[in-house]
C-alpha cells in the first residue's frame, strides 16, 4: 500500500525569494542549486519521488534533504538572525 504524499512544505515569501535566487544561480555550487529547486518543488506540493526523478537523485537522497531542511528550519526559528541556509 502506498503512503499518502507529504504535505506541501510551508515557505514564507522571504524564503521562497531566497530559494528562487539560489535556484537561478550559475555561480553557486550545483548541490545548493539542486536543493533549492527541490525545496521550491516541495513548496508546490510535488511528491518526493517526483522531485527526486526530476532532479536526478535517488528518493533516499531527497528524503535526506528533507531531514536536513527540518534541522535547519528548527535552528532558524531559534536563531536571532533567522537565516534560511547555513
Amino acid at each position: 500500500m502506498a503512503r499518502p504524499p507529504a504535505p506541501p512544505l510551508h515557505l514564507t515569501k522571504k524564503e521562497r525569494t531566497q530559494l528562487e535566487e539560489i535556484a537561478a544561480s550559475v555561480s553557486l555550487p550545483h548541490r545548493a542549486v539542486r536543493e533549492a529547486k527541490g525545496l521550491l518543488m516541495a513548496g508546490e506540493g510535488v511528491a518526493n519521488s517526483s522531485i527526486a526523478e526530476v532532479l536526478g537523485v535517488s528518493r533516499s537522497t531527497e528524503l535526506a534533504g528533507w531531514a536536513k531542511c527540518a534541522k535547519v528550519e528548527a535552528a532558524n526559528r531559534s536563531s536571532p538572525k533567522n537565516r534560511l541556509i547555513r
